[in-house]
Parts: C-alpha cells; structure tokens; sequence
C-alpha cells in the first residue's frame, strides 16, 4: 500500500489550523466588542450620574433662592431684575437669576404700540413687526373680525395650518410659537422678554430687560443701556403678589443644565408660594 505523500498528511492539519486561527480572530473582536460595549455603557452612566447630580444641585438652587424671597428681612432677598448672581453647590458652580415679570411685556395686555416696538427692537423689519403685531392681537381677541395684517381661523387654515387662533388670552409664552407667521429666530429673541403673568399693559422698567424696556415709547438704545447700568442691585422691600421667575443653570465640562419656576409670593401662611410654571 502507498504511503501518503508529506503534503497529503498535512492538508487536514492546515485547514484546521486556518479554521482555529479564524475563530480567535471573531472571538477576539467578539470581546472587543464587548468591552468597547462596557466602557460606553460605563461613561454613559457615568454622563447620567454627574447630570443627575447638576440637576439636582440646580434645584437646590433654586429652592434656596425661593426661600431668600419668601423671607421676611428684605436684606436677605435677591434682586430682582433677572441679573445672575454665582451660586455654588456640593463643589458645582451655578448662576442663579430672579426676574420679575412685571418687567416684561405681557402678550394679552399689551398696547398693539407695545407689542410692535418690542417686534423692531428684536431685529423684524418693519412688514413683519406690524403683520406678527396684528396676529398676536387676532390671537388673543375673540370673533372672526381680523386686523389689517392678522389672521384668524380662514387664514389659517388657507395658510395650511390646522388650528386657528385662540381668541383668547394666551395661556403660556409658548404659545407665541403657533401664531403665524412666528419663526423660531423670532421667538427666541423675544421669548425672555413677554410673560402672560403680569396682567399689566405697562413695564415696570426698575426690573425691566433691555428688550422690555425697548418696548416702552420714546425708549432707545442707550437709554435702556443707561437704565440697566444705574440699577444699584438692591433687594426689593416686598416681593409679595410679586410674578418671578427663577432661574439655575450650569455648563460643567460639556453638560449643560438650567431649571426654572414661575413662582408667586402670596403671603398666604397657609400657601405661601404658588407655582406657576416649572420647566427644565
């Protein structure tokens, strides 16, 4: 019988060598895979751990600054003007600011002269501040008669919408986003400068922002910039029926964290501190 040559022996023994040697290489990166897997999902929870901790301390934040507010030693309060103030936390650096919202311009009283200057002043041209004026006013009031540049129901929905205006005040901020016409740069810029919780067609320009006051007539530029700089900062002596918003945020290596509520001090013993609005 003729043995078998070497190179015949050994052809088995190579294919299995190649085989073997192909199975650690998917094994290798099997394990790759789940380290890499383990180390992402390690710095993930590490990410949410640190993120839970800035909110938290956010929080904080702002609990204590409602309950400098609610004290009755005026000179334990902060100002109120929305100037941020550094506030720190379990080793976390915060800004903490209170804002009145009688301050701002409130989108259901507001004068149509009102509502149009703030629209110039946050950079509309002229077409576009009167016709984003006139649909706020069409917003807010009832009945199908629109203004000279508004719009109600048929408007919207000949615009391709599918909702009409309220015809009543607005209910939030937010809402200033569903009027027609209302572009996100738009409401950006003057997002911070309306409220719907003063009730009062005039800004109280002591506590007002820049963009507020430039909303109050004869108002400009340099005046509003002279208002802001002359402020000395001193705690209100009442803050009581008082609208404010309170603010925290915090930029800690790449997380970024803000918390606000819209509070009311009432006075009340037996609820002293309404919520309006909480957003994170």
């Amino acid at each position: 019988m003729k043995a078998a040559s070497a190179e015949e022996s050994g052809a088995p023994n190579g294919f299995a060598l190649v085989a073997v040697l192909w199975a650690c290489i998917i094994l290798a990166m099997m394990a790759g895979a789940v380290l890499s897997a383990a180390r992402s999902g390690a710095v993930a929870a590490h990410l949410s751990l640190r993120h839970a901790k800035l909110v938290c301390a956010a929080d904080s934040g702002i609990a204590q600054t409602i309950l400098q507010l609610a004290s009755p030693v005026s000179g334990k309060r902060p100002r109120i003007d929305g100037r941020p103030d550094r506030f720190q936390i379990d080793g976390y650096t915060f800004f903490v600011s209170v804002q009145d919202e009688g301050g701002k311009v409130d989108l259901n009283a507001a004068t149509p002269e009102s509502l149009l200057r703030l629209m110039l002043a946050a950079g509309a041209d002229s077409d576009l501040a009167h016709a984003e004026t006139d649909r706020i006013l069409d917003w807010r009031e009832p009945g199908d008669l629109r203004r000279l540049q508004g719009a109600k129901r048929d408007e919207y929905r000949q615009a391709g919408y599918r909702y009409g205006p309220r015809g009543a005040a607005f209910k939030t901020v937010g809402e200033l986003r569903l009027v027609m016409g209302m572009s996100q740069e738009l409401y950006d810029a003057v997002a911070d400068a309306v409220t719907v919780y003063s009730g009062s067609a005039q800004v109280d320009a002591t506590v007002a922002p820049k963009l507020a006051l430039l909303s109050i007539a004869g108002m400009n530029v340099a005046q509003a910039e002279a208002i802001i700089a002359s402020r000395s900062g001193t705690p209100p002596l009442s803050v009581q029926g008082t609208a404010l918003t309170v603010a925290a945020w915090a930029d800690e290596q790449g997380l970024h964290v803000s918390r606000s509520e819209v509070i009311l001090i009432s006075g009340d013993p037996s609820l002293p501190i309404w919520i309006y609005r909480r957003s994170e």
